[in-house]
């Protein structure tokens, strides 16, 4: 109930145009987001503690860190950097501040030095790959210098103002706030891990969905296919029907050409004896005009003759 709780506030947080990303980036902005709001609230209480005992370098160090997470928040918000770059960020705020402190108050003799043990963890909580390695080896690094400075003699700054008692105190509240942190971080990995199963299951479930959809889609579709082809195979067989009456009609009407050729050509047969005809009787007309016209010469000689005897 509290986790849910704690998600709900975290969703203000969240960017809402990235909610479709993958699983990963889900769980790495979650426990961005988580260290960038829990972190700051032990930055202040501890920064007030350091005002207390007049450390105040060690305080504002803390306040502006505190800080810097409380904007990370926003910049994961409004997706205004990349979440890889935030998240190494927010370790960076978290190894500064444990080393600083831990320098500033008696070095390896410092029980704030167990704070800087968590860095790793946190680093591998929150980045993917070999990124948790690199702050490892950068952790054992800072770690070994500390010891080695020891080692030399090197006179680390302690805090004026601590009496015995409060000396008591820092190393129970470092133990216990190392543990209530080492707590925290194991509960949201926890917590992002079941969240992310539960999207898994969840996506699965969508996937499963959305490929029963389209089995039954493609189910439908082998249905059209099959219809499909029944009716293609129809068509063509009204196809080929068809080309063999077009082939019949074919020869028939080419039969039916021969024949109006060969009538066409007899009519032209026809048409040219009936004008070899026509022109013979034009030439026996003039033959018989010129027959006429002759023997009405002859009737007009033979009269002409009768009357001069």
């Amino acid at each position: 109930m509290l986790l849910r709780f704690w998600w709900a506030f975290l969703a203000y947080f969240y960017p809402h145009d990235k909610v479709d990303e993958d699983i990963e980036y889900q769980r790495a902005v979650r426990l961005s987001i988580s260290f960038c709001i829990i972190a700051p609230i032990f930055l202040y209480l501890n920064a007030i503690k350091w005002f207390r005992f007049q450390a105040y370098h060690i305080g504002i160090v803390g306040i502006v860190l505190a800080t810097v997470l409380v904007l990370l928040a926003f910049m994961l918000k409004f997706d205004l950097l990349p979440i890889k770059f935030i998240s190494n960020f927010i370790i960076l705020s978290l190894f500064l501040d444990f080393y600083y402190l831990t320098f500033f108050s008696g070095g390896v003799e410092s029980p704030q030095i167990f704070w800087i043990i968590l860095i790793p963890l946190f680093a591998h909580l929150l980045l993917p790959g070999r990124s948790g390695h690199v702050w490892f080896a950068l952790v054992l690094t800072g770690i070994g210098t500390l010891f080695f400075l020891d080692k030399i003699g090197y006179p680390f700054p302690t805090v004026a103002l601590m009496t015995e008692n409060d000396q008591f105190i820092q190393w129970t509240m470092a133990i216990f706030g190392v543990l209530t942190a080492s707590y925290i971080a194991a509960t949201l990995f926890k917590a992002g891990i079941f969240s992310s199963v539960v999207e898994m299951e969840a996506s699965k479930e969508h996937a499963e969905n959305i490929s029963n959809n389209l089995n039954s889609v493609l189910k439908k579709v082998k249905e059209s296919s099959s219809a499909l082809n029944s009716s293609s195979s129809e068509l063509l067989q009204t196809s080929k029907k068809l080309e063999e009456d077009t082939s019949m009609y074919f020869d028939k009407t080419s039969g039916i050409f021969d024949s109006s050729q060969t009538i066409r050509r007899r009519m032209d047969t026809v048409a040219a004896e009936i004008k070899l005809a026509t022109d013979r009787m034009e030439e026996i007309a003039k033959t018989a005009a010129q027959a006429r016209t002759i023997a009405e010469e002859g009737n007009q000689i033979a009269k002409d003759t009768s009357e001069s005897m």
